[in-house]
């Protein structure tokens, strides 16, 4: 069952994403539990639901400590609490909605969350156009519109669920005579070099033992795409695609060539299509 954890700047805000996640939960027919994480901001918190049997889940994660008291130790400079629990709870769940007015908290939350738990999954709620654009940079999982809410959150819970599901298909790769079995998200891209083919794996390179063409073949139908006769590219690490380069999660930009653009543009398109993107 997916833990669904809410953090937001005001409890109007949170009550809004709650309300929705329980209307998706009983429209689409899924279950799971949402947790309220405390930002410190006081302003009534509540407990959240739990879509399905509307039971309470939880009310500020964290709120008790060891002797049975409250137990912060104040937070970051954002504002965000860091209670004794709260860091734990957040292993446990499967994604974190990160919702404020003022995008330059909620990009410092989404640090905190990271900094606690690398791989954690967050959908930034934007409440303007600009924090759309804001976001690019940022390696959010998802980004949703606060006035479409309901529509936007149900593309990324069933973006969400789709990537869960195939998170165990794994690729194959030789390196040093060996068999690598590497899972297709780890991937970012792979890159041809001087008759060496290079897999990008966030902050690790490793060397393999094959041809980008022959990557390129075993990739197929996975969601790889080749921009260039160098770059082979994961499009679920895609945050931005221009004219001649594109913008991964991590910060790193990718030529993309002239001839190839289309191709890739058209692509990209039925990537996002498929996956329920806004």
């Amino acid at each position: 069952m997916p833990r669904i954890g809410i953090l937001c700047g005001r409890s109007g805000e949170r009550e809004a994403i709650r309300y929705s996640i329980e209307i998706l939960a009983a429209r689409e027919g899924f279950d799971c539990s949402v947790y309220c994480l405390d930002s410190g901001t006081g302003g009534g918190e509540s407990g959240c639901a739990e879509p399905g049997n509307s039971r309470q889940a939880c009310g500020k994660p964290g709120s008790s400590g060891r002797d049975g008291g409250r137990q912060c130790s104040g937070g970051p400079e954002s504002g965000i609490r860091s209670c004794a629990g709260q860091e734990s709870r957040i292993g446990e769940l499967s994604c974190v909605v990160l919702c404020h007015e003022n995008r330059d908290i909620a990009f410092a939350w989404a640090e905190w969350l990271w900094y606690q738990e690398p791989s954690l999954p967050i959908v930034y709620v934007a409440q303007r156009a600009e924090d759309i654009f804001a976001a690019l940079g940022m390696p959010f999982f998802h980004t949703v519109r606060y006035f479409e809410l309901e529509q936007d959150l149900k593309a990324a819970l069933r973006k969400l669920g789709r990537i869960r599901s195939s998170a165990s298909g794994r690729v194959g790769f030789t390196r040093n005579g060996q068999l690598m079995l590497i899972p297709f998200r780890e991937v970012l891209y792979l890159e041809s070099e001087h008759h060496e083919i290079r897999l990008h794996l966030g902050e690790e390179i490793c060397l393999v033992k094959e041809s980008l063409a022959q990557c390129e073949e075993k990739l197929r139908g996975r969601g790889f795409v080749r921009t260039d006769r160098s770059f082979l590219v994961n499009m679920y690490h895609i945050r931005c695609l221009e004219r001649e380069n594109l913008l991964l999660g991590n910060g790193e930009r990718l030529y993309v060539s002239r001839r190839r653009y289309p191709e890739v543009k058209l692509a990209f398109e039925n990537y996002i299509r498929h996956l329920d993107f806004i």
